[in-house]
């Protein structure tokens, strides 16, 4: 009886140390499993980060350099917060698998590649612009040297010489853009100086505008598409033919294009002529 008594003391004791035991083991083993899981993540996380840190870094070192390579970067930016709330959300989810990290780093680095290409595509541009515009400035000391020696003060002359993109909505308000294809008119401005010499009254001028493949972009209300060209001496092709009125006094005047044609990207020449003489000429880029 005695030996009975003291087995029934024992036996709930012994159960709860076998419980006990149990619980230790799995824990173990589920503490094991965790560690390995936290080590990775964190591994993954540092790597992310170095690489969103590293993209950042590459693009913004362009910053100030040009007001298109600036929206370029501002645009590459925000793609890479979301990437960055992408992987941290996963991260606080442990949702981040093998796989799941490699598309990550490849996309994070195929966004790098398309925006350092997209601004390397704009310094390119920008530098054949400068050189161009060098070159005509030059061009314009030398015409205005040969105006002097051979006496043509009537001739007009433009300055200001601006062209940019206009994308037009239903209602007819009208958005600059750079953009070619969504650029729905070209608002070509420039101002006239004051020649007292000219005679005043209603003067023909003819803007010409060539795209980048080297054709002429015309407006499609143009009814006749050439005039007698000053310089060559023949007929040649133009984008559209205004009327100004000339009171001997500087004048500012816009005309509107509305290209018959896509527009493309690249460098365009715009040129104003009378039917006496070029009145000016520069450069303008399209995305």
């Amino acid at each position: 009886m005695a030996t009975e008594k003291r087995y029934r003391k024992v036996k709930p004791v012994s159960i709860i140390l076998t419980i006990s035991l149990l619980i230790n083991v799995v824990l173990l083993v589920l503490m094991a499993d965790l560690f390995p899981v936290k080590k990775v993540l964190k591994t993954t996380n540092k790597e992310l980060t170095e690489q969103l840190k590293t993209a950042n870094n590459e693009i913004s070192r362009y910053k100030g350099i040009s007001v298109q390579i600036d929206n370029v970067i501002r645009d590459a930016e925000l793609k890479i917060q979301r990437k960055e709330k992408e992987i941290s959300r996963l991260l606080r989810g442990k949702k981040l698998q093998a796989d799941e990290n490699t598309r990550l780093i490849n996309e994070i680095d195929s966004l790098k590649e398309l925006y350092l290409t997209s601004i390397d595509s704009l310094l390119v541009e920008r530098e054949r612009s400068q050189v161009l515009n060098n070159t005509l400035e030059s061009m314009n000391e030398t015409m205005d040297a040969l105006r002097d020696q051979l006496g043509l003060a009537r001739e007009l002359i433009t300055d200001n010489l601006v062209v940019e993109g206009k994308k037009v909505n239903n209602q007819g308000r009208k958005q600059s853009t750079a953009l070619a294809k969504k650029t729905d008119q070209l608002s070509v401005c420039f101002d006239i100086i004051p020649n007292r010499v000219t005679s005043e009254g209603m003067k023909t001028i003819f803007i010409v505008v060539t795209s980048p493949d080297g054709t002429i972009i015309k407006d499609i209300e143009l009814i006749e598409d050439v005039f007698w060209h000053p310089e060559y001496k023949k007929n040649a092709e133009l984008s559209k033919t205004d009327i100004i009125n000339y009171q001997k006094q500087k004048m500012s005047f816009c005309s509107s294009i509305t290209p018959g044609q896509k527009l493309i990207p690249g460098l365009y020449v715009v040129e104003i002529f009378s039917k006496d003489n070029k009145l000016g000429m520069s450069t303008f880029s399209m995305r």
